[in-house]
């Protein structure tokens, strides 16, 4: 079961066939895949045979997911599916009036089509009626979903190293 602090799936998304799941050990394979779909064409230019490619992925996979078990009790892991297939994962972390999203990715073949787009709108209005006072994502600055975390108003809060700390505050959240 996901935790309430994730938001319900949008009827336009639900209508398309878009849900979302706690994640369970049966989805290890599918969500290192799904790392790997990530990371893949920014280690093309190394050179690397595609064997080496894939067992340093693997790896970079296993201490990324070390590093959330760690760093973010509490977190909710999220399995995004489309008609029954899986298609992505979302983590959510809830501290205090924060909503963090931890990560959001989609395998190549459901990005560009709005459900990203449509799940962090989502988020939005979620912690909002939650009473939340910030939503919060770090971005690579080179990730392509920048655009579209701007479009939904999230603004640049930092830069640390080649990750921006986006933020977006509810309309109802109090000024500092």
């Amino acid at each position: 079961m996901l935790p309430p602090f994730f938001p319900d799936v949008p009827k336009g998304l639900a209508a398309r066939g878009v849900t979302l799941r706690a994640r369970t050990l049966d989805d290890e394979a599918f969500l290192r895949d799904v790392y790997v779909a990530y990371r893949w064409a920014e280690l093309e230019a190394i050179g690397w045979p595609e064997a080496q490619r894939l067992a340093f992925l693997h790896q970079q996979h296993q201490l990324q997911d070390l590093h959330y078990r760690t760093h973010y009790d509490g977190m909710g892991w999220g399995i995004i599916e489309v008609a029954g297939a899986r298609a992505g994962r979302l983590y959510l972390l809830q501290r205090g009036g924060e909503l963090r999203i931890i990560d959001i990715a989609l395998m190549p073949e459901y990005r560009g089509i709005g459900i990203g787009g449509e799940l962090l709108a989502a988020i939005q209005r979620h912690a909002t009626i939650a009473g939340a006072t910030l939503v919060s994502i770090h971005v690579e600055t080179n990730n392509p979903a920048l655009r579209l975390y701007e479009r939904l108003g999230f603004i640049h809060a930092e830069q640390r190293g080649i990750y921006q700390l986006l933020t977006w505050k509810p309309a109802s959240a109090p000024v500092d």
